[in-house]
Formats: C-alpha cells, sequence, structure tokens
C-alpha cells in the first residue's frame, strides 16, 4: 500500500513537470500544441498558454475548446481574426461579437484601423447578420450600404433606411426559421375536424 502511494506520487510529480515543460514549451512555439500528449491537450494552463502565443491555434483544437467563450475572448483580444475559428454559436454570440469590434478598433477616433480590420475578417464573419449590424452600430459614420459585408447583406439593406434594426430584425427572424426547421413536421400539433 505505501509502495503504492509513492509510486502515485511520483506519477503526479512526472506529470506536473512535463507540464511545466510544456508551457515553457508553449510559450516559444504555439504550434507545438499538436504534438503535445492528448493528457495535456485539455488542460487550461496549456491551451490558454498556446492561444495567447498565437491565437490562429485554435483552428486545429477541438470544437469542444472553439466553443469555450472564455478561450475564444482571450484569441480575439490578441487578435481579432481568430473570431472565424470560433463555433457557430459563439460567432453569434453578441458579447464575443462586441468584443472583438472592440479589439478591431472600433473605439478608436480614427476609423480607417476599423475599415481596414472588417475588411480582413473572413467571409463567413461578414455574412452574419448580427457581426454586421453590430458593426455598423458601434460606428454611425460607416458609409451604408456596408461596404465590408458580404454581397448577401448589402443586397438585403441595399434599399433600408435604417440597416441595423433591419438586421437585427432579419437575424432575430433567420434564428426562429432555423428552429423551426429542425421541428420534425410529424411532431406538430395539427387542429382535428369534430365530427
Amino acid at each position: 500500500m505505501f509502495n503504492d502511494l509513492i509510486k502515485n506520487l511520483r506519477i503526479f510529480e512526472k506529470k506536473r513537470l512535463d507540464k511545466e515543460y510544456y508551457l515553457e514549451l508553449l510559450s516559444h512555439d504555439a504550434y507545438e500544441y499538436y504534438s503535445l500528449p492528448e493528457e495535456f491537450k485539455n488542460d487550461e494552463d496549456i491551451i490558454i498558454t498556446a492561444i495567447t502565443r498565437e491565437p490562429y491555434v485554435l483552428n486545429y483544437i477541438s470544437h469542444e475548446i472553439k466553443d469555450n467563450a472564455k478561450y475564444i475572448e482571450i484569441a480575439v483580444n490578441k487578435n481579432y481574426r481568430s473570431l472565424m475559428y470560433a463555433s457557430k454559436r459563439l460567432q453569434n454570440d453578441e458579447d464575443i461579437i462586441n468584443k472583438t469590434l472592440i479589439a478591431m478598433g472600433c473605439e478608436k477616433e480614427h476609423h480607417r484601423d476599423y475599415y481596414y480590420a472588417l475588411g480582413c475578417m473572413a467571409e463567413s464573419i461578414l455574412d452574419n447578420e448580427k457581426f454586421v449590424s453590430l458593426a455598423l452600430a458601434k460606428r454611425k459614420d460607416m458609409f451604408l450600404p456596408p461596404k465590408f459585408a458580404s454581397q448577401r447583406i448589402t443586397n438585403l439593406v441595399e434599399h433600408v433606411n435604417d440597416p441595423v434594426e433591419f438586421l437585427k430584425a432579419y437575424s432575430h427572424k433567420t434564428i426562429i426559421e432555423k428552429s423551426l426547421s429542425q421541428i420534425p413536421l410529424n411532431s406538430i400539433p395539427t387542429k382535428r375536424k369534430k365530427l
């Protein structure tokens, strides 16, 4: 029994030393994340170190990690473009979008960097109604229709007086339609005719 305890303590100490080694390794090269043993890949300190060093590591990390708001927030604060590697759920999360827009410089006095940042976003993000409406709402001085948005969204708001409100409403409608489309037809109650 005592020998088992000593053996377990040695294993624990070896893992602690291994973790310290891997943290040091990742602080120099985040892409070493791929070569880590599986037992370390879900460790919070390991993930944060890798993402802080290089946010694009998210591209190769598990879906569970891409769906964790804490990790995505760290990544977008380091590099706003890493939003494209977040899960679809977090790409539509208003808090994450707002943090991304702040990281992009929407609150800076000079909007040139903000326009550049918007132009560098992935097409999937620029085709997201919620992202575009929040980006427009952050800067009232932006050209309308939004030059940075996807062609689909530009076409949607081309003849609308208030694109921000329109896109918010459209986004909400799209979410409801997608939710309804996932309900099997045979589970929807129908009215029965009285005899």
